[in-house]
């Protein structure tokens, strides 16, 4: 933290990138990209308006029969009661009770814990926090895979006997640059894409790296349209990858609906 001309900064980050935060009696009223930088996302500039956005939740909110009735609350009241706001010191006691209640009542095994983003970042990641306090607590059931590339962690593993291809280390673009001649896109590689990364980013070079590839001489194939039969999504691109790998084998056309349901 620190004072520039009167108004105080404060360093943080997030997921898409590092800034200064701009703070006036306690508002978030600015944000400046950070120095080091070279291509600060965009999105930065939603903060101050995300941050004292009128619908954002402010403060712990409780269903209204749940906060009346507890655990006897009439359960139809689900997305139809509204919900009522409560300190965070009664907020804590209503969890710690609950917690309490179904470790006596069913075990730990009766308590599933899963985050997903969440804050960016190693101290605020909400899994981790989640986690030990809940070990602390005696244990929980946790997720096996995920809700993000879920089918992919069960299905790669028996196609390529790895995860690494989903959640391994990626190709490094000094090594693109040096020993790539085809780069295949799939979707296109828009630059905003690399804006945003799961425990923030502080560098942006996206844009850097990908005219210093095509400078080098690596030729891209991503702006074209194969029109794909419903139901083929999946083994369409694993014929154009044999295609690719087999250059002197001229592929045939996509199987049509009748044809593949023979």
């Amino acid at each position: 933290m620190s004072t520039v001309g009167g108004t105080t900064l404060v360093h943080t980050g997030s997921h898409w990138g590092m800034y200064d935060v701009e703070v006036d009696n306690g508002r978030v009223v600015g944000v400046r990209a950070f120095a080091k930088d070279p291509q600060p996302s965009r999105m930065i500039n939603t903060i101050p308006s995300a941050v004292h956005a009128a619908c954002r939740i402010a403060r712990p909110m409780v269903r209204q029969g749940w906060l009346e009735h507890g655990i006897r609350s009439n359960r139809a009241g689900r997305g139809v009661e509204p919900f009522v706001a409560v300190s965070w010191d009664e907020a804590l006691d209503l969890i710690a009770a609950e917690l309490r209640r179904v470790q006596e009542t069913y075990g730990n095994e009766a308590i599933y814990a899963s985050s997903g983003w969440a804050s960016a970042g190693v101290f605020h990641n909400a899994p981790t926090q989640l986690y030990r306090f809940l070990n602390g607590f005696g244990g929980f059931v946790n997720q096996v895979t995920n809700y993000s590339f879920g089918a992919a962690s069960v299905i790669v593993p028996h196609v390529v006997g790895t995860m690494e291809p989903v959640g391994g280390g990626v190709t490094a673009w000094p090594t693109i640059a040096k020993h790539t001649k085809l780069m295949v896109l799939f979707g296109g590689m828009a630059p905003k894409n690399a804006e945003v990364n799961m425990g923030g980013i502080g560098r942006h070079e996206a844009r850097d790296w990908l005219a210093h590839v095509r400078q080098a001489g690596v030729a891209s194939t991503g702006r074209f349209s194969i029109p794909t039969p419903s139901g083929l999504h999946t083994c369409a691109p694993t014929s154009w990858g044999r295609a690719m790998a087999r250059p002197r084998t001229r592929p045939g056309p996509l199987p049509s609906h009748k044809s593949r349901r023979r």
